[in-house]
C-alpha cells in the first residue's frame, strides 16, 4: 500500500545526502496529510525517536524474511498506534509532520530487510512507486 495519500510530492531521494545516508525517501505533504501501514505487520516502535522527532516502526514478514517500515517526522499527537498493536495494509497510523530534523513537512519512509535493527537499508523508491495507485 502507498504510504500516504497522492498529494505528497517526492523530494528526496535514498542514498548519500549532505555527508551522511539517507535511508529512505521523503514525501513532502501538508501537515494532517494521513500516513498508512505499507504492509500488515506488528508495531515495534511508536513515539519519539532522535532525528525523527517521532517515528513509527513495523515489522512485517515477507516470503518468509523479516522487513521492517519506518515513518518519521510526524507530530506525536497524530500517532495512532501503540507498541505491539497489530495493523493491516492501509490503516492509517499517524499523519504527516514537520518533527525533529525537518526542512518541511513531510512523511520519511524507509524498508529494512533483516528489520530496522540489524537489517539493511534498501532503496523504498521502487516498492513505493509499485503500490502508487493515484
Amino acid at each position: 500500500v502507498y504510504p500516504t495519500t497522492c498529494e505528497p510530492t517526492f523530494t528526496s531521494g535514498f542514498g548519500p545526502r549532505w555527508g551522511s545516508p539517507h535511508d529512505g525517501i521523503d514525501l513532502a505533504g501538508p501537515i494532517g496529510t494521513p500516513i498508512f501501514a505499507a504492509q500488515g505487520g506488528t508495531v515495534v516502535k511508536a513515539g519519539p525517536a532522535t532525528g525523527f522527532g517521532n517515528w513509527v516502526v513495523i515489522q512485517h514478514e515477507v516470503d518468509g524474511r523479516r522487513m521492517d517500515t519506518v515513518y518519521g517526522h510526524m507530530q506525536a499527537s497524530s500517532i495512532k498506534v501503540k507498541e505491539g498493536d497489530s495493523v493491516q495494509a492501509g490503516d492509517q497510523i499517524a499523519s504527516i509532520g514537520n518533527e525533529g530534523g525537518s526542512t518541511g513537512p513531510h512523511l520519511h519512509f524507509e524498508v529494512w530487510e533483516g528489520g530496522r535493527f540489524g537489517g539493511s537499508a534498501i532503496d523504498p523508491k521502487p516498492i513505493v512507486d509499485d503500490a502508487r495507485s493515484c
